[in-house]
């Protein structure tokens, strides 16, 4: 599970218990700035992180493995990336959003070293609500 406040993952239990914690905050080897998204991996674990614009990945055994720029993996996306899985060593499927005055759409990706295939486009609301938990309404676009 991923901590956002907390900056670190948190590996739950089948009973709810935590049972190991990953990452910390900070700009270094295996710490977080802007956590956004646990990203399934081959072999590991990642965090994509927003602050550094990069993927920072720690093994199984919860070490930091290594720090992955973003667009070394999915080039330039000048728009907001939602989603990120590893398919293979070289082979990732990523969804972005990206806006313009005209449109806001979002894109699913499948990115090789020698391709980039864009396997599915729709079109985004210009906005919508937002509602928390804990009962407030928030306008998004």
């Amino acid at each position: 599970m991923l901590d956002y406040r907390g900056k670190q993952v948190l590996v739950i239990s089948t009973d709810g218990r935590v049972v190991a914690r990953l990452g910390r905050a900070g700009g270094g080897p295996g710490e977080l700035l802007f956590p956004q998204h646990l990203v399934r991996l081959t072999s590991d674990i990642g965090v994509v992180d927003g602050g550094k614009n990069a993927l920072v990945v720690f093994s199984l055994r919860g070490e930091p493995a290594q720090h992955l720029r973003l667009d070394s993996l999915v080039g330039t996306v000048s728009t907001r990336l939602t989603g990120l899985v590893q398919l293979t060593d070289t082979t990732w499927v990523y969804s972005a959003y990206s806006a313009s005055p005209e449109s806001r759409t979002e894109r699913l990706v499948l990115r090789s070293p020698s391709n980039e295939i864009v396997l599915d486009s729709t079109p985004a609301t210009t906005s919508r609500t937002l509602q928390y938990p804990c009962g407030v309404a928030v306008e998004a676009g």
